[in-house]
């Protein structure tokens, strides 16, 4: 099957690749140590050949993207607070590589990164890729989560997470950890937190990391209506807000030694960072850097980042853009990979494969989950299976070489493209269907919403997608339900 979308690392998945594909495939479908240090120089991005799978480099950089241009700076100290901060030792800023996100195009390196610690596992470019998994037990339900985790830890699971919603969640971390441990698992435990900044500080007692959606740790629930305009003033407001909300934290997890990992999602953006930079890889790392600098700020280093999408070029496009902002920055914080919501069977796993892959060839990633809709110990077969394939591909790639025909010469720019006013085309590439007008009379709006790709909102509001198709041609005499589906479709707006 070769996967060559993501323009950085194509895969080839050769009858080899099928061992990974099938391995923790169940026959049934289951109902930091010290401050900053200056980053040495990162490892290539890759293709490589390792352990019987092979791979093809695509030739592809993305050009440098002004993740932060224009987004204010500026930080206010919070109350209660202020004697705890400290001021960040500059760091010697070193050139962006070659690579721009990586050392190399054409050889697999992994990036150095400094070491965190989360429990008794060390996290690191100088460590091997821990592999993680995630529960699906009710969490106050102890005496079932703990027996999920230790049949993760049995498979070879390196570090489990649990999702805490609320306080009875968070008591309940103190008895599952206390119950490993009695039982002799030693494996760290996560917090996955949302919304509720209050349970994170009480289970940071007793996990030995705890993950924050930058999306929602502060803003909470979003209405998508509330920002007509953003002032810079606006914008240093909002960070001052973030700051006086996420430093608590940030003071509680240094004191006790533990983890934090700063987790973007593609699909739960701040409303602030969707009006500011779109639905985009842009954003994502925007939000994860405004954590990232909260965290320098009172010197507390051991985390790291994650930038996960259900889509894996989305995520592969986030990751490299944030791996070439800490370039800039002198920053050397490890990374979790992982492609969200991939599904279950065959289609997670190769899914996963695409996103996780094409960056552990750039070198890139020090621990990895493969998100599957299964029982959580079947992501830990997935999950040792990229890591050896990473491990074997260290070192290797292509060699490189220069084009000579000129084509690259001269200035480089998009031809302007001029669209008819009715159709809204993209200049990025647009999605067409054909229909007749006797199957588009047919569809109640559900199922045109199906049809066509749009999201139907629970409030009844459609709105486009990512996927979504752009124009319908539609052959034939429209009938009155017809027509009523092409009011609907010009109002998302579609042509």
């Amino acid at each position: 099957i070769a996967c060559s979308s993501l323009g950085g690392a194509a895969w080839l998945l050769s009858d080899a690749a099928t061992s990974f594909v099938s391995s923790g495939m169940p026959q049934r479908r289951a109902s930091a140590e010290e401050g900053p240090k200056l980053s040495e120089p990162a490892p290539a991005a890759a293709a490589a050949a390792g352990s019987g799978m092979a791979q093809a480099l695509v030739a592809g950089t993305a050009a440098t993207a002004g993740i932060l241009g224009g987004a204010a700076r500026g930080r206010r100290t919070n109350r209660g607070l202020k004697s705890a901060a400290s001021t960040v030792v500059p760091v010697a800023m070193r050139a962006v590589p070659e690579g721009g996100y990586c050392e190399l195009p054409n050889q697999c390196v992994r990036r150095k990164t400094r070491t965190i610690t989360i429990g008794d596992i060390k996290i690191g470019s100088d460590h091997p890729i821990a592999t993680q998994t995630m529960t699906t037990t009710l969490t106050d339900d102890v005496e079932g989560t703990v027996a999920q985790i230790k049949k993760c830890a049995d498979m070879g699971v390196d570090i489990v997470r649990i999702t805490v919603q609320g306080m009875r969640e968070a008591k309940a971390c103190e008895f599952i950890k206390k119950r490993l441990l009695e039982d002799g698992y030693t494996t760290p435990i996560v917090a996955d937190i949302h919304f509720t900044p209050k349970v994170a500080l009480l289970c940071a007692d007793f996990v030995d990391k705890v993950r924050v959606n930058p999306g929602n740790f502060v803003d909470g629930r979003k209405s998508f209506d509330t920002i007509g305009e953003l002032t810079e003033k606006d914008i240093k407001e909002a960070q001052a807000q973030i700051e006086e909300v996420f430093a608590p934290l940030v003071l509680k997890l240094k004191e006790k030694n533990k983890a934090l990992r700063i987790g973007v999602n593609h699909g739960s953006l701040a409303e602030r960072i969707l009006f500011q930079y779109g639905d985009s890889p842009e954003g994502m790392v925007a939000s994860a850097v405004e954590f990232g600098e909260i965290c320098r700020k009172y010197d507390y280093h051991n985390f790291l980042f994650s930038m996960k999408s259900s889509n894996p070029k989305v995520m592969v496009e986030a990751y490299r853009q944030l791996s070439r902002e800490m370039y800039k920055r002198g920053w050397d914080y490890p990374l979790h990979l992982g492609v969200t919501e991939a599904g279950g069977g065959a289609d997670g796993r190769i899914k996963s494969a695409v996103g996780i892959g094409a960056l552990l060839l750039d070198g890139l990633g020090d621990t990895i989950r493969v998100s599957l809709t299964e029982d959580p110990e079947f992501e830990a077969g997935p999950c040792k299976a990229l890591r050896a394939a990473a491990e074997a591909a260290v070192g290797k790639g292509v060699e490189s070489f220069d084009e000579k025909n000129g084509r690259r010469d001269g200035p480089v720019a998009r031809r302007e493209c001029v669209f008819p006013l009715d159709v809204p085309l993209n200049a990025d590439g647009s999605v067409l269907s054909a229909m007749s007008a006797e199957e588009l009379g047919s569809f109640d709006t559900k199922t045109l919403c199906a049809r066509l790709g749009l999201r139907l909102r629970a409030d009844g509001d459609v709105q486009k997608d990512w996927k979504s198709t752009d124009a319908v041609v539609v052959d034939g005499a429209l009938s009155d339900k017809a027509i009523e589906n092409i009011k609907i479709l010009l109002q998302v707006p579609a042509g």
